[in-house]
């Protein structure tokens, strides 16, 4: 049976009987002295909406009482004085009464409001500095890990076009594979750091989530031992979303496995797949990233462990953090990176005893569009300031049929454009380059050449700007390191437009 909240009343005297009152739904409890109240306020489980302290002698004892309540307090005084009402104020009282019983029900009312308001405002502040702390720690892991990721990328691009020119007989083969296979776990660990930052390159492609959730399920319940029941409810069997399989896979791996470690014994861990709408007026509550008002796709994981007390809940996201003896802390840190680059967002609710839900919101896919036939052949402009970089793209590219011309900036690009009077059939550009960024480059271009299919390149995911030149017509984003068969996708849904005359 649910109790209703109640107001604690605290009377020192021992005769209150103007403090023995109901205000709206509340019930009153009361107890005669500060230690008391302590310890009921220690031991019971009800929810006490706020605390009324009445004031008659020895105010030092309960200014130090109050410095200490975490509830909303009203005290209660025979002292009118501005000094006294001044002191009780800073010592943490949110409303001083020093009159009759009457001032009383408006006065607790005000109390809980300004409660609320000021625990609000607090939850907000600390987001906000959890999001600048994660957001600088982000921006460190991803120029690091970024630049091992574009090292070891150039290696696995050489190794695979030095694979599709030797035969499995050659001698080389061999090696050149084992090579590739090993710069390959490398960069999984490089990709493990950008991955947090949010600048793991995601390779989205349209898929299912209640399918993909389902099949990942169908794995996870046979990978842990302890005596954990996993559940899984799909609210909304057809939900398409735009994503990296791979990452939504690790994603809801690290939650369920966080979420089975929290169980001590038996338990239950609960998958939920469904659809939420958010608005202007919901996006702002809990929300570890701000996620824009749309339709969204979510995954909801809910266990019934121990839970987690606030400050434990406020840093189960940061990188190295983890209260697991033999834990590196990157699981949920990685989980955070990979919701960043697929534009979602994150909210936690956590009560210690009854458990923690986390979930994950996901943009759905736009409706599909068909591809036309197409042939590998015309002119590429490729716009790289990586030297390397440039003569494997160009090598990719004369491999799979078409004439790569390249350049090093994009001035150099936009120059070549207005030199030539044949069609280009496609520009790859690269995002991050010295002078003229390709954000600036590919708006040129449009603005000159509208209609060019425009290709971005970039080590980093997509991010809200580079959505916003899709939004302008960007032809595609095309994640690196890339493989030939990446660049053969990206250059079918480029050259699914009309080539314009340049």
């Amino acid at each position: 049976m649910n109790r209703q909240p109640a107001i604690l009343v605290i009377d020192p005297v021992g005769s209150a009987s103007d403090l023995d009152l109901r205000v709206d739904d509340f019930e009153v409890m009361r107890v005669g002295a500060l230690t008391d109240a302590t310890e009921t306020l220690a031991r019971t489980n009800e929810h006490f909406a706020c605390v009324l302290l009445r004031i008659e002698t020895d105010p030092a004892e309960a200014l130090t009482w109050i410095g200490g309540c975490t509830l909303p307090l009203v005290a209660v005084t025979p002292d009118s004085s501005d000094g006294h009402a001044v002191a009780l104020l800073r010592a943490g009282a949110h409303e001083v009464v020093a009159g009759t019983r009457d001032a009383l029900p408006d006065a607790i009312r005000r109390a809980i409001a300004r409660h609320e308001f000021a625990t609000q405002r607090s939850t907000h502040t600390t987001r906000l500095l959890q999001a600048d702390r994660a957001s600088s720690l982000a921006t460190l892991a991803g120029d690091i890990s970024l630049g091992f990721a574009e090292l070891l990328g150039s290696v696995t691009q050489q190794c695979d076009i030095a694979l599709r020119s030797l035969g499995r007989d050659d001698k080389g083969w061999d090696s050149v594979n084992r090579i590739a296979q090993d710069a390959a776990r490398a960069a999984e660990l490089a990709r493990q750091m950008l991955a947090y930052s949010g600048g793991e390159s995601a390779r989205l492609r349209r898929l299912s989530l209640p399918r993909l959730v389902q099949d990942s399920v169908a794995v996870l319940e046979g990978a842990f031992t302890n005596d954990v029941t996993i559940e899984c409810q799909i609210d909304s069997p057809s939900l398409d979303i735009e994503a990296d399989a791979k990452q939504i896979r690790n994603v809801l791996r690290n939650l369920v496995l966080n979420a089975t470690e929290a169980i001590a014994g038996s338990g239950t861990v609960s998958i939920r797949v469904g659809k939420k709408t958010l608005t202007s007026d919901n996006t702002t509550r809990e929300d570890l990233i701000v996620a824009a008002p749309g339709e969204y796709a979510f995954i909801e994981v809910c266990d019934t462990g121990g839970g987690m007390d606030p400050a434990t809940e406020a840093r189960m996201f940061d990188p190295f953090f983890s209260t697991k003896f033999a834990g590196r802390g990157l699981g949920l840190a990685t989980t955070l990176g990979a919701v960043r680059s697929h534009r979602g967002a994150v909210s936690t609710n956590s009560v210690p005893g009854e458990g923690s839900t986390v979930c994950i919101l996901l943009p759905l896919a736009k409706a599909a569009a068909p591809e036309d036939d197409f042939q590998c052949d015309g002119r590429v402009l490729v716009i790289e300031d990586n030297e390397e970089l440039n003569d494997l793209v160009q090598s990719m590219l004369r491999q799979l049929g078409f004439e790569p011309h390249a350049v090093h900036s994009g001035q150099a690009g936009i120059d070549y454009l207005e030199s030539i009077d044949t069609d280009v059939r496609f520009v790859l550009l690269d995002l991050t380059m010295p002078g003229m960024s390709g954000e600036q480059t590919f708006e040129e271009i449009q603005r000159r050449w509208p209609g060019t299919p425009v290709v971005l390149m970039s080590g980093y995911a997509r991010s809200e700007p580079t959505q916003a030149l899709v939004e302008k017509g960007l032809a595609g984003f095309l994640p690196k390191p890339f493989t030939i068969q990446e660049l053969l996708e990206h250059a079918k849904r480029a050259m699914s437009s009309t080539p314009t005359s340049v």
